[in-house]
């Protein structure tokens, strides 16, 4: 009952904070790169825990996620944002794609999050996670506090990493890490190098990481690292606390929430919550705005800042709601991802090949026109 209150406390709050704050009119910082790129961190590490989390695995896990933010931050603006009255058919395709990305990883955020509260509070998963997006859809069409709650979330994911760590070191076995006392079926390294692979095409794909990365590539960079380095230390604290490897499901972990304390199992998921709905939010924005190029009177928020418009961010949430009810396995997940974001760099392509010679992005004439 404590967590219900708590969940019903935090989730308004959050909700609010989103349609009532104060809107931010500045650039992205550090900790709103974070965020956007944390559902990239939890697919990842997901992925990696459903065949058998070892060290190896968390290292290959981290170098993925440092990769695929660096990809999307480094490979510019994607030329479907100002390409689509001169390339309707392949920008429409990049759009849609890059939107389905955008949609996925906020359903990877919901799913996580509505796993870990499902686990630490015993409430039926499907309805947590039909909360849990209607807050994101709530903080996605606001976009009120975005500043104020991704830096809360960054100090809550570094404190959390700190404290897997601790708990690794008072109830675990750092050497654990080098002779796991758990041991799982070796997997080729073939498949480690495609599911890095796979995430670093999500990262490249993912629209918001593209505009970001062509106007703040520095905070990119530290963004990237920053996730990338609290990834790691994560999954090391758990390698610690479960005797070098783990598995999902996992017996050895599912019982782990049977003997935490009701108010700390609240204290957790009321924090899980927060996490997983200001990150579930922002990928709703992200796939809002694939929408305003198409559509600009459904968004707000100006052309390089849309904000999508509460029925758009309803219906992007619904169907959110619905993959997280799927619940895909990770390795579908990865993989369907993946083919978006290829599908969408061959699309991006085409519209960079069709354009005349000499003839620069239509947002770069406009600037050019500007300056005259």
């Amino acid at each position: 009952m404590a967590t219900v209150f708590v969940l019903g406390a935090v989730l308004t709050t959050v909700a609010l904070l989103g349609l009532l704050g104060r809107t931010s009119t500045g650039r992205e910082g550090t900790s709103q790169i974070v965020v956007y790129a944390l559902p990239l961190g939890l697919l990842a590490g997901g992925y990696a825990a459903s065949i058998g989390m070892n060290l190896m695995w968390a290292v290959i896990v981290a170098v993925s996620i440092l990769l695929g933010v660096l990809a999307g931050g480094w490979l510019g603006r994607q030329p479907a944002l100002d390409d689509v009255a001169s390339h309707p058919a392949a920008a429409g395709l990049s759009l849609v794609c890059s939107g389905l990305i955008s949609v996925g990883l906020a359903a990877v955020a919901i799913m996580w999050a509505g796993s870990v509260i499902a686990a630490f509070s015993y409430l039926n998963h499907v309805v947590v996670a039909i909360v849990l997006a209607l807050a994101a859809v709530a903080y996605a069409a606001g976009r009120g506090a975005a500043v104020g709650l991704s830096r809360t979330v960054l100090v809550l994911l570094v404190v959390g990493a700190v404290g897997l760590v601790a708990a690794g070191y008072l109830a675990g076995d750092f050497k654990g890490l080098g002779s796991p006392y758990v041991s799982f079926p070796p997997v080729p390294l073939e498949r480690g190098i495609l599911y890095a692979i796979g995430i670093v095409l999500i990262g490249a794909g993912y629209p918001v990481l593209r505009g970001l990365g062509s106007e703040e590539r520095g905070r990119t960079v530290k963004a990237a690292i920053t996730l990338a380095v609290i990834v790691l230390v994560s999954l090391v604290g758990m390698l610690a606390i479960y005797g070098g490897a783990f598995n999902l499901p996992s017996l050895v972990i599912n019982i782990f929430p049977v003997y935490t304390p009701p108010l700390l199992s609240a204290v957790i998921s009321g924090l899980v919550a927060v996490v997983g709905v200001v990150a579930g939010g922002a990928a709703i924005r992200a796939a809002g705005s694939c929408v305003a190029p198409a559509h600009p009177k459904w968004c707000d928020g100006g052309e390089f800042r849309p904000t999508p418009g509460l029925l758009v961010a309803l219906v992007i949430g619904v169907v959110a709601i619905v993959v997280s009810v799927l619940a895909p396995t990770p390795t579908v997940t990865v993989t369907l991802l993946a083919i978006l974001a290829v599908v969408n760099l061959i699309a991006e392509r085409m519209i960079s090949r069709g354009r005349q010679p000499g003839r620069a992005a239509p947002e770069a004439e406009q600037a050019a026109r500007s300056t005259q």
